[in-house]
Formats: structure tokens, sequence, C-alpha cells
């Protein structure tokens, strides 16, 4: 299954899914429980995710956020008391993660 959206996004409730969301801006909501791989153009999250997060432009996780997955990303930011278990690839090795999973 897929979720995809031509515009910006906002998840704060129960999700199951691959999602394609190229482009565009999407936040996973305080409540959230997302479980499945995404793909944007930015990403913010503030609750708890389970999959891989691919992104050309930055990938933020705020205090208090739970991500468990591998991060591809141009740009990265973990704050403080943000909870993160995976790897990271950023740059060039990044993009060409991107166009495989695309």
């Amino acid at each position: 299954d897929k979720l995809s959206s031509a515009e910006g996004l906002v998840i704060d409730g129960h999700l199951e899914c691959a999602m394609a969301h190229h482009q565009k801006h999407l936040m996973i909501g305080e409540h959230a429980h997302v479980k499945g791989n995404i793909s944007a153009g930015t990403v913010v999250v503030f609750g708890q995710l389970t999959g891989d997060i691919f992104s050309e432009g930055k990938v933020t996780l705020v205090s208090g956020s739970h991500v468990q997955g591998d991060i591809y990303c141009a740009r990265l930011d973990i704050e403080e008391g943000a909870q993160f278990t995976g790897l990271i690839a950023s740059g060039e090795s990044a993009a060409r993660v991107q166009l495989e999973y695309s």
C-alpha cells in the first residue's frame, strides 16, 4: 500500500504503509505512530516512526520523537531528547540510494 500526495501532508494518527510523497513537506505529528518507509522533500518528526526516511532536503527529529530506521537526506537535524536508531547517509551516497528507491 502506498499513500501519495501532491501537497504538504501532516500525519497525526496511526498509519501503516509505504509512503511516496515527493518534493513536498511531510510532518509526522506528536501523536502519530507511523510504520513504513517515507519519501518527501522535507521531513519533520514529532511522533514515532518505524521505517526509513528518504529526503532530498532536510530531515528534523524533534525532541521527544522516536525513529527506528535509516535516514537518507541532504541535511539532518536531531534535537536533544530525540531518540534515533539506525544508519545515516547524506550527500552523494544518499542521492544514489534515493534514485534506487524511486
